[in-house]
């Protein structure tokens, strides 16, 4: 049964040789060119030699066509029939050196010539032979005596290695290291690293006993799916995953959404002499993943093949490469969204922007949501597979797809690429490179171009007044510069939640749950750590006469009570809350820590207790449902002597007063 690792390094290498194009189609009848000087009739040798080439015997073709030249080494009949034989016989420069003596005795000899030439120089390896290609292929387009026939394929070959120039000519920064611990003396691929850096799910090959044998077993070459842990000093050796993961042989290239909960991966399988593979998903509750089920039938065929997933890190959209059946060309990229049960919808294809005629596959959709990386031989580019990037408009649909740059792409199939939730660091897989093993995992410092837009990362854990989990609440992340809302999952065990909003628009975090109190926070005011997370917990609490809870967010510079404008976002939000509960009455406190006067922190309290009070009313709430007082320094709720709890005493409340 093919392994994982077969299918790993058929994605790399996965066209044949550069002059495919002309040695797979089927070869068009010999037919001589004309030379002024040079007849065909009567000449029994040059019959021959297209008699023996129509019936396929070019040993014995090449023997009449030898004798031509033996007889004239410069007869153009001979050298361009020399060349059709060596083309017969896949051998690229023997053709080429040919025919470029057929046209030096002939030059208008047949225009068709100059086309095979270029293309063969073309795709050469060396800078010299394929500028040279190009001044063949447009020596080939500006001949009149051409039929017209190679037109689209010169003019697509002149476009593309201009490219090549261009990207050769224009690098950008390059400098991959090896990421250790992933890393190891087996082959690792196949890799993914969770948003919020602390995960890195893998395939690792290696040679071991099995896992079910016996003591007299040997040790043969086995693929895990495996799962390194961020230590803050970089990632552990990793563990093999624990039921339900490898039970199938075949099981891999993972993707998970921000919370660390909703994993999907490829599961492939043998179905007579053909490679199928799906997608499967398992749900994370507690530390325990559920056991592994199919995407459905929409998504997944016994006569398609499906695989490399990749989440969106809300879990809303699932993007893979698939050959089914209706798309732009052999493997396009397709999109299915997740309805609020859980299931998928039936995929879309990305259309043409994104999807070529020829081959897209390894799509990684950036936690922005808006920005996604592949790899391509249908774009334009260093040859083979490249790593190309798209935008997605406001009108979501993508922008045309930028290749990433050379040397991260070059000659070589380039796939797999990921980048991390900062946009800043990018992954790849390779075995080019001076690693500890074959295949290993590798990063570099993505360069400013092709970095998706900034996000973060906001988790946290929904507790109650008791510090126990809340399970029963929704979480809704709410985008102020839209009004868009979306709802997140509590995890059912931990009262965990994740989600990745946008760096520079202004969102709030709030608890849905009723006959709970006001529980949000303004997530662009909080300072992400290194890796661009953001820890918000929230309360979701009973509303209850004479219960303190706190507005998050409300900050006040130092010996001022003007309001910022995170506060009165979270005033706004909270009278939103008071709007939809009418009963609802409220006292708004304001508290200071010990640092200062006594005197002067009462009077402190109290005016940045007003102003939340007056901005209320401004913004619609009636006074009559609304009292505010301030008490300075005399009710901590934690000690002084810590700048951790002096953080904490500061603080503006609502005190329930009346439901």
């Amino acid at each position: 049964m093919p392994t994982l690792y077969k299918c790993f390094v058929a994605l790399f290498f996965s066209i044949g040789i550069s002059t495919a194009s002309v040695q797979a189609q089927q070869l068009p009848p010999v037919e001589l060119g004309e030379c002024e000087g040079y007849g065909i009739d009567g000449d029994q040798q040059i019959q021959k030699t297209l008699r023996a080439i129509r019936n396929e015997d070019l040993a014995l073709a090449e023997i009449y066509a030898k004798n031509i030249l033996e007889a004239d080494a410069k007869n153009p009949h001979g050298l361009y029939l020399m060349g059709e034989i060596a083309l017969r016989k896949r051998n690229p420069r023997a053709t080429e050196a040919f025919f470029i003596q057929c046209l030096d005795v002939c030059p208008d000899y047949k225009a068709e010539l100059q086309y095979i030439i270029g293309l063969f120089l073309i795709n050469s390896d060396q800078a010299e032979r394929k500028r040279k290609g190009q001044e063949w292929l447009e020596l080939y387009l500006e001949n009149p005596m051409r039929h017209g026939g190679y037109d689209d394929e010169a003019e697509d070959l002149l476009e593309k290695s201009r490219i090549v120039e261009r990207l050769i000519a224009n690098p950008v920064p390059f400098d991959p290291h090896v990421v250790r611990g992933v890393s190891t003396r087996a082959d690792e691929y196949l890799a993914i690293i969770s948003p919020d850096g602390e995960l890195c799910f893998y395939t690792r090959r290696q040679m071991k006993k099995p896992r079910l044998g016996g003591p007299g077993d040997r040790a043969q070459l086995v693929e895990e799916f495996t799962l390194s842990t961020n230590t803050g000093n970089g990632f552990d050796a990793g563990e093999v995953l624990p039921e339900p993961f490898n039970s199938n042989v075949n099981e891999g290239a993972p993707t998970i959404t921000a919370n660390n909960r909703l994993l999907v991966f490829a599961s492939c399988k043998m179905e007579g002499d053909y490679q199928n593979c799906d997608l499967y998903y398992t749900v994370k509750s507690g530390d325990s993943w559920s056991p592994i089920r199919s995407l459905g039938d929409n998504v997944n065929s016994p006569t398609s093949w499906e695989s490399q997933p990749s989440l969106s890190a809300n879990g809303d959209r699932l993007y893979f490469a698939s050959n089914r059946e209706g798309g732009q060309g052999g493997l396009d990229i397709y999109v299915t969204r997740r309805r609020p049960d859980g299931t998928w919808t039936d995929p879309k294809n990305l259309g043409p922007t994104i999807n070529t005629a020829g081959n897209e596959k390894s799509p990684f959709i950036h936690s922005d949501s808006r920005t996604l990386y592949f790899a391509s031989d249908g774009h334009p580019g260093m040859g083979g597979y490249d790593i190309f990037y798209a935008h997605q408009g406001d009108d979501l649909e993508y922008h045309e797809p930028v290749n990433i740059g050379y040397p991260i792409n070059k000659e070589s199939d380039q796939l797999g690429l990921f980048v991390n939730l900062a946009g800043t660091t990018a992954y790849f897989n390779s075995n080019e490179l001076r690693g500890p093993g074959g295949w290993d995992l590798y990063s570099f410092e993505l360069h400013q171009a092709a970095r998706p837009e900034e996000v973060v990362l906001v988790r946290g854990t929904l507790k109650n007044e008791y510090d126990e989990p809340v399970t029963d609440a929704d979480i809704t992340v709410k985008n102020l510069a839209t009004q868009e809302e979306q709802r997140i999952d509590v995890d059912n065990l931990t009262g965990e939640y994740a989600a990745v909003v946008k760096a520079d628009e202004p969102t709030i975090v709030k608890v849905e749950m009723q006959g709970a109190a006001f529980s949000a926070r303004v997530i662009n005011s909080e300072t992400p750590n290194e890796s661009g997370v953001v820890e918000a917990d929230l309360e979701a609490s009973e509303l209850r006469i004479g219960r303190e809870y706190r507005l998050n967010n409300i900050n006040f510079a130092t010996n001022s009570y003007e309001l910022d404008n995170d506060a009165m976002l979270i005033i706004e939000e909270f009278g939103l809350f008071l709007e939809e509960n009418p009963g609802v009455k409220v006292d708004i406190q304001g508290h200071t820590d010990n640092v200062g006067e006594g005197g002067d922190n009462l009077q402190l309290s109290k005016d940045r207790a007003r102003v939340v009070y007056e901005y209320l009313i401004d913004w619609g709430i009636s006074p009559s449902r609304m009292t505010n007082h301030g008490f300075g320094e005399t009710r901590p709720v934690e000690s002084n002597a810590t700048p951790e709890g002096r953080a904490k005493n500061r603080r503006t409340i609502f005190v329930i007063t009346g439901l």
